[in-house]
């Protein structure tokens, strides 16, 4: 019997904040984390909206958690696509941030005599894994096997850029996930801190003062990476920021080129309302 079972399949996760429209084009699979208010547990993405979370998180008392995928809905996932496909390449949210990486391992164990999953720590979040999932995507469609998939990422990381403001710290402190941004704790008088992702982790860029100033020198600095490839603008509550941030940096990629995306659950319960973030892979 001829094996009509396509070479590989991409699977990523709700940190990815990947606009379901490109996830749906591209066929990556994405798995949901989980969001906690109190005693009510949804999953993100699914239960609620970006807007919605927001509205919750503004309005709750006590903050949210998150938890990563469980090792079952990874495995589900992985079973169902094993059925059509030789192999899974799954790029996750960085290691230093979540344990999804982990989960993700000990699924691909359960599957290891059925089917090839190879699990790739992405050190990155937001539309920085969503880019490594859509280049993920993009060698998969072209006919790459499972090693070249994952080679094609690991270059793409290497041309990885994550730049983001936050309106407060206090959700990366309380989420535990501050990391050497700590260094801007207790001098921050209602500044707001430009940040990095960098190695897997938050760090400190430097320190502005007032949001416009933030959205000038996330621009700045986004110009100063490189030549440009592919640029998202993420935001958490206020899109008019990107139409701002996209009129100063708008001769360096098309507008229609940019892949406009809002922070999910699971990424905005550690940032806050008021963040966005310019994500670029360099040429």
């Amino acid at each position: 019997m001829l094996n009509h079972k396509r070479s590989v399949a991409v699977v990523t996760d709700g940190t990815s904040d990947l606009p379901s429209d490109i996830a749906q084009a591209k066929n990556i699979t994405v798995i949901p984390l989980n969001v906690r208010f109190g005693d009510q547990t949804y999953q993100a993405p699914g239960d609620l909206t970006a807007d919605e979370f927001f509205r919750k998180l503004q309005e709750s008392r006590a903050l949210p958690t998150t938890s990563q995928p469980s090792v079952g809905a990874s495995v589900e996932a992985y079973s169902r696509l094993c059925q059509t496909h030789e192999a899974i390449v799954s790029v996750h949210i960085s290691s230093k941030l979540s344990g999804t990486c982990g989960s993700a391992q000990m699924a691909s164990q359960d599957l290891r005599d059925r089917c090839r999953v190879e699990v790739v720590d992405s050190l990155s979040a937001t539309m920085g894994l969503g880019f490594l999932a859509m280049v993920a995507a993009d060698a998969a469609n072209e006919g790459k096997n499972a090693d070249e998939v994952v080679a094609a990422v690991h270059k793409a990381m290497t041309r990885l850029r994550i730049l983001l403001f936050v309106e407060t710290l206090e959700y990366l402190q309380k989420g535990g996930r501050i990391g050497k941004a700590q260094a801007f704790l207790g001098s921050l008088l209602n500044l707001k801190p430009l940040l990095s992702l960098s190695g897997g982790e938050i760090v400190p860029v430097e320190k502005v003062r007032t949001r416009g100033r933030a959205i000038e020198r996330l621009s700045e600095t986004a110009r100063e990476q490189g030549p440009i490839e592919r640029l998202s603008v993420v935001y958490s509550t206020t899109p008019e920021d990107v139409e701002a941030f996209l009129a100063k940096i708008g001769d360096v990629v098309p507008r229609d080129q940019v892949i406009v995306a809002q922070y999910g659950p699971a990424i905005g319960t550690h940032i806050g309302p008021g963040a966005m973030g310019a994500v670029l892979l360099l040429k």
